[in-house]
């Protein structure tokens, strides 16, 4: 069977069994919203993730849960000693003004962010991976509650 599909601005915008004006014939497994390069057909760019398919795959931790895999994973003290180093001018990591933000957000936060600059600064200064993070993220939203 042959593909006639239509496009507009280098997308495909339209697939059809048939010929019509404004169509061109194209290869079987070509669909919509491919792109068109003047040469051949290719498949689109991935789609970025939204922020709302963010946060269901990594929701907001109540502080409960983020302790809980704190603790669970060995890394209270760590992350403890990592904080107070922003407030000690003899680390290399001084910096008074990112310890009252850090010690006040694990103190008093209503919750914690999977992509907060805290929690980013957070994972780089205890050495994990993203893909560490975002599993124990993910274990902490359903395995404390």
């Amino acid at each position: 069977m042959t593909n006639f599909v239509k496009i507009s601005n280098g997308v495909v915008v339209q697939v059809q069994p048939y010929i019509e004006e404004g169509f061109v014939e194209a290869p079987d497994d070509v669909v919509c919203e491919m792109i068109w390069d003047g040469h051949a057909f290719i498949d689109p760019p991935p789609s970025p993730v939204s922020v709302e398919a963010a946060k269901a795959e990594f929701p907001n931790l109540e502080p409960d849960q983020f302790w809980f895999v704190v603790r669970v994973t060995g890394h209270e003290q760590e992350l403890r000693d990592w904080v107070a180093g922003l407030n000690d001018p003899e680390s290399p990591t001084y910096d008074p003004m990112a310890w009252a933000v850090a010690s006040a957000k694990l103190d008093f936060a209503k919750f914690f962010e999977r992509d907060h600059p805290l929690v980013e600064a957070a994972q780089q200064a205890l050495g994990m991976t993203a893909q560490q993070l975002d599993d124990l993220w993910k274990y902490a939203a359903v395995g404390s509650s």
